[in-house]
């Protein structure tokens, strides 16, 4: 599974011109999968409200940048823990650990000074913004993508074993995001084919 999302070009980048419905949307934020993923996380583990929210708006960042909302949150995930106020020792800030100078590049006219990354939805947008290009620049190689995001835009090598636990840990969750959506497809299709005929 994890190799397949690795290899695969169209999983997390979406076509120009594949826009998501409104009604998926709304699927992938209110879906159950999502709010069991995002249980998970501190931050998010006891109010319901925060995790829909939150859920609400990774899938209207996705969808801009036009990339798989479930790869969104995945990276999102291992960066933060959906901690927003997440700061790392090199000065990466928010729930995507943004740079301030690579924030200031992908989109100028969102961040003016450092704590403005702390913003969910600027955060957000330009987390999504700047892996949309680094998958580009990649090739649409969603393990490249990953180790740049990580490793910086010019380091475009992929992991060696033994340095791979953070792009490995990210196609884990959303290997296990796509799991447990098509785990609830299934049983929906299987119980609305197994239900008794109404006498």
């Amino acid at each position: 599974m994890l190799l397949a999302l690795g290899a695969d070009r169209t999983a997390a980048l979406r076509s120009p011109g594949s826009v998501a419905r409104k009604s998926e949307l709304q699927s992938v934020s209110a879906d159950p999968a999502t709010d069991q993923f995002l249980r998970q996380f501190r931050p998010l583990r006891e109010s319901t409200t925060q995790r829909h929210a939150l859920a609400t708006e990774v899938v209207a960042a996705a969808t801009r940048n036009r990339l798989d909302p479930d790869l969104l949150l995945a990276l999102v995930a291992v960066e933060s823990g959906f901690d927003r106020t997440a700061v790392s020792r090199k000065g990466a800030r928010g729930l995507g650990q943004v740079m301030f100078p690579t924030a200031q590049a992908v989109a100028p006219t969102l961040v003016h000074r450092p704590k403005d990354l702390y913003d969910v939805r600027r955060n957000l947008a330009i987390t999504a913004s700047h892996l949309r290009w680094l998958l580009i620049a990649a090739g649409g190689d969603l393990m490249g993508a990953l180790t740049m995001y990580h490793a910086g835009p010019h380091n475009r090598r992929l992991p060696k074993p033994g340095e791979d636990r953070y792009v490995g840990l990210i196609c884990t969750y959303y290997a296990s995001l796509k799991v447990r959506r098509h785990y609830r497809e299934m049983v929906a299709m299987t119980a609305g084919t197994t239900a008794r005929p109404e006498d």
